[in-house]
């Protein structure tokens, strides 16, 4: 039986599919094998990136990089995760395969 957490998850990962299915992916300059979208690419659309993050966050798991942890969010065969700032101060959005 699903708790009502786990029950939230499954929809903030499908919401979350839907919302990257949506956005512009730029590959990285310094990194080609990874990908990045703006916060301000989609006008209108802070709300729905802050939530991105925030889902990013709150449903996926620390791991270290280059002697830095942060917050990795496993979908459909990729990776997001943002850089660490406060979610109203986060302006990218970073995804690789996993």
């Amino acid at each position: 039986m699903m708790t009502d957490r786990s029950q939230d998850e499954n929809s903030d990962i499908e919401w979350l599919q839907s919302f990257v299915s949506r956005r512009r992916w730029q590959e990285g300059k310094a990194d080609p094998s990874h990908e990045y979208t703006v916060r301000n690419w989609m006008p209108g659309g802070e709300g729905e990136f802050e939530h991105a993050a925030a889902v990013i966050r709150e449903s996926g798991s620390p791991a270290t990089f280059d002697s830095r942890t942060y917050i990795y969010l496993h979908v459909d065969g990729m990776k997001y995760w943002t850089m660490g700032s406060p979610i109203n101060e986060t302006t990218v959005l970073n995804r690789a395969k996993s």
